[in-house]
């Protein structure tokens, strides 16, 4: 939370970004609410229908976890998907 140049108290607005095999949401969600964001649930899904947009955010966080499997490498499928998306 901060005050603009004209005196406006500014809540900035925060996504927690989740994807299938995901875990820390809650906690992180938690965590940024205490200090005083707004904070969002957003998936992947959203983002790739439109639901949900990252223009309206001022920060984004990628929890940790398992995507898309509990083995070495999993993570390369989830990278894979998010680059492919955002070009």
């Amino acid at each position: 939370m901060y005050v603009n140049v004209v005196g406006v108290v500014v809540v900035p607005r925060v996504a927690v970004i989740r994807e299938e095999g995901s875990n820390g949401d809650r906690e992180m969600a938690a965590a940024l609410l205490m200090a005083g964001f707004e904070v969002w649930d957003v998936n992947m899904h959203d983002l790739k229908t439109g639901t949900a947009s990252l223009h309206t955010f001022q920060g984004v966080v990628f929890v940790g976890g398992f995507s898309y499997a509990d083995v070495l490498g999993s993570a390369k499928g989830l990278t894979v998907c998010h680059v492919h998306f955002l070009h």
